[in-house]
């Protein structure tokens, strides 16, 4: 510390010496210098005198240009500096940074977000269903295709390339770390596949009858349709439970989103299920409701391919995600419930999943 000092100090010594002496002859060996006027590149605005010494930018100046910042007197590139959205591996520049997407919405030009990048849409723009052709409708600003023939589903037509679910997952309404007892253990050969099977069997026998598989960083996720539920967690009894049942005459996947937004008042609940090796976290960000409407066609209707080549470990956990909506009124829309009143634990034991699991234990 003490010899850094006595360095500078002589180094400014010697440079006021030589500024006194210049008019006998004495001369400044570059870098070092006086005045900006001693370094070369000063007149084209490229250099300046900082503590004695030539340099390409002031740490207090704005020598360096746009994307550039001073960096021990030398102009460096800004990681992840942008002015455009082409300029980002990810698709995506706010405030002069590349950042990740996080949802469809957040892509320019009716993008997706898949895995934090946004990619073109594969769908043709819309904004009614006119302008789609007959086998589609238009939903969230896209042409997909429909099944007319069945609740206004969509078409079974799994994409070329598994649907990546956001992450970190949006800030749910309440979750659930579910025990690894109640699950296949990691060891010998078992694969990821195994915990899908045993999860999507604990759902059907739970009456989630329609599911979507996203892939998720060291997983994935399995999401659940939209139900409507009691003040207790359990689900509305009858057909009343599934959201888009009061409307008898359903004829196109829109209807099916408009019924479940249009649906009586009451609460609705998503439940995601996922499995990762990963930290379990949100993005803390809630879900649009235009997200939840994505969820129901995004998705597959098998595991993806990854799960039957990635053997489970003990990193590995299952996690349930809820995502709870509310319609106070008939004429309301449903919003989001930041905090549910009713714990994660207590939104599986009320849609049955805990008593399956249970009962199942060891069984697959």
């Amino acid at each position: 510390m003490r010899k850094d000092s006595f360095l500078r100090r002589l180094l400014v010594f010697s440079t006021l010496i030589c500024a006194l002496l210049r008019q006998t002859g004495c001369k400044l060996n570059y870098p070092i210098c006086g005045a900006d006027t001693d370094c070369p590149g000063h007149a084209e605005g490229k250099e300046w005198c900082v503590n004695g010494k030539c340099q390409a930018c002031r740490p207090t100046g704005n020598d360096c240009g746009l994307g550039k910042a001073c960096n021990n007197g030398r102009c460096e590139a800004v990681p992840g500096w942008c002015r455009k959205h082409s300029d980002c591996p990810s698709g995506l520049c706010e405030q002069n940074r590349c950042v990740a997407c996080k949802n469809d919405s957040g892509c320019p030009t009716g993008g997706r977000c898949n895995a934090g990048k946004c990619e073109q849409a594969t769908r043709e723009p819309c904004k009614t269903s006119d302008e789609c052709a007959e086998t589609e409708d238009c939903v969230a600003g896209g042409c997909i295709p429909v099944n007319r023939t069945g609740m206004g589903s969509p078409a079974p037509n799994p994409p070329s390339r598994f649907e990546s679910f956001e992450w970190p997952p949006p800030l749910p309404s309440a979750r659930m770390l579910i025990p690894s007892a109640y699950l296949p253990k990691p060891g010998g050969n078992i694969q990821l596949f195994e915990v899908a099977a045993k999860l999507e069997l604990v759902l059907l026998l739970g009456g989630y009858k329609e599911q979507s598989w996203f892939e998720i960083p060291g997983g994935f996720a399995l999401i659940t349709q939209l139900e409507q539920i009691t003040m207790e967690g359990t689900p509305v009894p009858g057909p009343a439970r599934w959201s888009a049942e009061p409307m008898r005459e359903v004829m196109s996947f829109r209807d099916y989103i408009n019924a479940m937004f249009t649906a009586p008042q009451g609460r609705f609940r998503v439940i995601a299920l996922l499995v990762t090796d990963q930290p379990l976290a949100s993005s803390g960000v809630p879900p649009k409701r235009e997200e939840a409407m994505e969820w129901l066609h995004r998705g597959t209707v098998e595991p993806p391919k990854s799960a039957k080549t990635t053997a489970l470990t003990l990193h590995h956990r299952c996690a349930a995600y809820i995502y709870e909506f509310e319609k106070p009124r008939p004429e309301g829309k449903a919003t989001f419930v930041a905090t549910s009143r009713l714990s994660g634990e207590a939104h599986l034991r009320g849609a049955g999943l805990l008593d399956i699991l249970r009962a199942r234990r060891g069984m697959d």
